[in-house]
């Protein structure tokens, strides 16, 4: 249903057993600025849908501003069973377009409207199915995207904590591709600074005016001037500093060393029969 949508996401209402309770004198027609607006009365919205704004009515919130919707409202408005007073009532199987009445004296129970959406999407076979509160969560995302603020956001929503709405910042491709820039340049210029800085160069050149050719060391470092500059690096005496001997692990047994023996009687005998090598 067509009306059903625009007052989901334009009140973000929650689920079906709110929206079953909404009457046909529950939406206000006004134009106290000279544009034609479709406000929800603030009896309803303070019973059922208490938000987090306090002192400010919800009707000055939530709105229905463009025309080709508000003519669609009142159309089925014109079209609701005059002994309803329900604002969603169960349709007729096949009214006619002439037909004064396009619905039953009977309203939609809050099981149905709580699975519209749902059946929404399989009526009109999209990728997936959705849910009434993906409507919801689509215009908070998209009040948030225009800049308004979170506590007049809360006064539509009826979110009483600011926090709840952080879940619905969501990054959008501009953000990506902001991000994605940012992180370009930072690569390229880590990349040039460590090409000039890092110690394995052994040479950075650098465009200067030409001077005349002249040498200087200081710490280490040879510098020669001409039209470009060079950088040769030595180290300072004694540095980098020697390391000490790694120590024994006590944990590991002494090596004992075998003590040579210059004859012995097996050796002897070998002698005496000639068989020593």
């Amino acid at each position: 249903m067509y009306v059903w949508y625009i007052l989901t996401t334009h009140f973000c209402l929650r689920g079906g057993e709110i929206q079953s309770k909404l009457t046909k004198s529950d939406l206000v027609f006004s134009s106290p600025d000279g544009v034609e607006r479709i406000t929800i009365a603030t009896d309803f919205m303070s019973k059922n849908h208490t938000g987090g704004l306090k002192g400010t009515s919800f009707s000055t919130i939530g709105s229905v501003e463009d025309p080709d919707q508000i003519s669609a409202v009142k159309m089925y408005l014109n079209k609701l069973h005059p002994s309803c007073e329900r604002l969603f009532q169960r349709a007729l199987n096949s009214p006619g377009m002439v037909s004064p009445c396009w619905f039953m004296n009977s309203p939609l129970s809050h099981n149905l409207l709580s699975k519209m959406m749902r059946r929404l999407s399989e009526a009109a076979g999209l990728s997936q199915s959705y849910t009434n509160h993906c409507l919801r969560a689509t215009s908070i995302t998209l009040m948030k995207r225009a800049g308004i603020e979170d506590r007049k956001i809360m006064a539509v929503t009826g979110h009483k904590n600011v926090q709840s709405l952080q879940a619905y910042d969501r990054p959008t491709a501009a953000d990506s591709s902001v991000a994605a820039a940012a992180i370009d340049m930072r690569a390229r210029t880590s990349a040039k600074s460590a090409e000039c800085n890092s110690p394995a160069a052994s040479v950075c050149k650098e465009n200067v005016p030409p001077t005349s050719s002249t040498a200087s060391a200081v710490g280490g470092i040879t510098v020669s001037g001409s039209s470009n500059i060079t950088i040769n690096y030595t180290p300072f005496p004694g540095y980098p500093p020697a390391r000490p001997a790694p120590s024994r692990d006590p944990r590991l047994p002494l090596k004992r060393k075998r003590k040579h023996v210059e004859s012995s009687p097996l050796s002897d005998a070998k002698k005496a029969c000639g068989l020593d090598e």
